[in-house]
C-alpha cells in the first residue's frame, strides 16, 4: 500500500491525511479472509475400510507413514520460507536473459529515491498478493548454536532480508537452478490429492520456519489463516515496524496499541511456537523519539509477555540500532570509584523474566540461545530472552531533526507505511493552525 502513497499527497494534509484513510479502508474490505462458512473440507479423516478412498490403493501410501513424512520434510521442510501478503501492483515480467536469470525468484528490482524497489506493472490495478520463496538470505546449512545469532556483524536478520526485492544475500550458494530453486514448489503436491494434501501441509507449517512480513497481514492474521495451520508452527520470524503516536504539537509516544497487537498473536494463536525471532523496525516517524523513551516503552510491553515468552527454547528481539545502543552501552561501560571503563562483549543483552539484564563476559563464549554461562545455574535470571542489534549497516550520522520539538521526519518521500504518512500529515497540520 505503501506505493501509492506519494500519488495520492497534496497541499492541504487535511485533504492528503482523509485520502489515505479512504484508500486503506477500500484496501482492507477486500482483504481475502477466509469464507465463513468453507464450501467443503479440505483435510480428509484419515483411512477408512468403507467404501475405499482412491488414494488407499496407491503404491505410494503403502510406504510407512514415517518414511512418508521423511520424504516430505526433504523435499519441503527444514527451511526457511516466505509468507507475505501485500496490496500493490502485480511484479513485472522480466525478459529472460544472462541478466535476469540471477534474480530471486526472477523478481526485478531498481532504486527509486536511494531506495531500491520492486518493479512492478502499473497496467495492471492494485490488489492484494499472497507471495511466498524459499529464503536464501543466509547460507545452506545456517544454524545459530554454531554461527551464533542474527545480530550486527553477525548473520543478517529480518531486517536485512531482500529475497521480496529479488536479490537475496545467498541466492548462488544454494543448489539447483535459479529461479525454480528459489520457490516452495509445493503447490502441485497440495492439489494431487486430500491425504497428499493433509500430510505435505503438516510439514510445511511444522517443520519450517516462516518468515512472516506484513503488517495488514500480521494484523488479521486469524482471518487469513486456519487456527490449525498456526497451531503448527513451531519457528518465526517476524518483522514489525515500531510507529509512534501524536499526542498533540509537541509530544510523541510509541505506539504502545501498535506493539501489542503482535504480542497478542503470538501469546495466542501459536500454541506450538519454541523458537521466535521478532525484528522490532524503525519507521521514519521513530527518529522524533529519544532512545530512552523507546526502551522504556518496549521493557513494559515485554514485561507483559513473560508468561508465553518463557516457554519459548529460542527468543530474540532486535532493535533499532540506536535504541540497542543505548541498552549496551549503560551495560558496557564499569564504573569503578571514580574510573570507568569500556566492556567488551558480543551484540546481544540477555534479558531476564525477572528484568535483570546482562552482557556475556568474555571470555566466555557466545551461549546463544542458551543463558549466558556466567550466570548461576540457580539464578532466576536464567528464564529470559535475547535483545539483539537489528542492524548490519555502519554507524550513520544522527538526523539534526531526531530530537527536537515539532518536527517532521527527513523526507516525506521515503515514508513506507501509511501509519508514518498520516502521522507527519497531523504535524503538518498542526503547523498549519493558528496558534503557529
Amino acid at each position: 500500500m505503501a506505493q501509492d502513497l506519494d500519488e495520492d499527497i497534496g497541499s492541504n494534509p487535511y485533504d492528503t491525511r482523509s485520502a489515505v484513510k479512504d484508500a486503506r479502508t477500500r484496501a482492507l474490505e477486500r482483504l481475502p479472509r477466509l469464507p465463513k462458512p468453507r464450501p467443503r473440507q479440505l483435510t480428509p479423516l484419515g483411512f477408512r475400510e468403507g467404501p475405499t478412498a482412491a488414494f488407499q490403493t496407491c503404491t505410494y501410501f503403502r510406504i510407512p507413514p514415517d518414511i512418508r513424512r521423511h520424504i516430505l520434510r526433504l523435499a519441503f521442510g527444514d527451511r526457511r520460507i516466505h509468507m507475505d501478503l501485500s496490496y500493490s501492483h502485480p511484479d513485472a515480467p522480466l525478459a529472460t536473459n544472462r541478466s535476469t536469470a540471477n534474480h530471486h525468484c526472477g523478481i526485478g528490482s531498481a532504486f527509486v529515491v536511494n531506495k531500491r524497489e520492486r518493479i512492478v506493472d502499473d497496467t495492471q490495478p492494485e490488489c492484494w498478493h499472497w507471495w511466498s520463496s524459499v529464503c536464501h538470505r543466509l547460507p545452506p546449512g545456517y544454524e545459530s548454536k554454531s554461527t551464533g545469532p542474527m545480530t550486527y556483524l553477525g548473520p543478517n536478520g529480518p531486517w536485512a532480508d531482500t529475497c521480496r526485492l529479488g536479490q537475496a544475500e545467498h541466492c548462488h550458494s544454494w543448489p539447483g537452478r535459479m529461479p525454480s530453486k528459489c520457490r516452495i514448489g509445493i503447490m502441485g503436491w497440495l492439489l494431487s490429492c486430500r491425504q497428499n494434501y493433509n500430510e505435505a501441509i503438516d510439514v510445511l507449517y511444522s517443520t519450517n520456519t516462516i518468515v512472516m512480513t506484513g503488517v495488514e497481514m500480521l494484523t488479521h492474521l486469524p482471518e487469513l489463516l486456519l487456527p490449525q495451520r498456526l497451531a503448527y508452527i513451531a519457528s518465526l520470524e517476524i518483522s514489525w515496524p515500531l510507529h509512534i503516536r501524536f499526542i498533540d504539537k509537541s509530544f510523541f509516544i510509541v505506539d504502545e496499541a501498535h506493539l501489542k497487537v503482535i504480542l497478542q498473536h503470538l501469546a495466542t494463536e501459536f500454541p506450538r511456537l519454541r523458537h521466535l525471532y521478532l525484528s522490532l523496525e524503525e519507521s521514519d516517524s521513530l527518529k522524533l523519539l529519544t532512545e530512552r523513551e523507546c526502551v522504556e516503552v518496549i521493557e513494559r510491553m515485554f514485561n507483559q509477555s513473560t508468561q508465553w515468552m518463557s516457554t519459548l527454547s529460542e527468543c530474540a528481539i532486535a532493535l533499532p540500532r540506536k535504541i540497542f545502543d543505548s541498552i549496551f552501552d549503560n551495560l558496557a561501560i564499569v564504573r569503578d570509584g571514580t574510573t570507568a571503563r569500556y566492556v567488551q562483549s558480543y551484540h546481544q543483552i540477555w534479558r531476564g523474566m525477572q528484568g535483570g539484564m546482562s552482557l556475556i563476559r568474555l571470555p566466555f563464549v557466545n551461549s546463544y540461545p542458551r543463558p549466558p554461562y556466567h550466570l548461576a545455574q540457580s539464578s532466576a535470571q536464567r528464564t529470559g530472552y535475547w535483545l539483539l542489534h537489528g542492524s548490519n549497516e555502519p554507524e550513520k550520522p544522527e538526523s539534526p531533526y531526531a530530537h527536537t520539538d515539532g518536527c517532521m521526519a527527513d523526507d516525506m518521500n521515503e515514508f513506507i507505511d501509511l501509519d508514518d504518512f498520516e502521522f507527519t500529515a497531523e504535524v503538518l497540520a498542526s503547523f498549519d493552525s493558528p496558534e503557529n
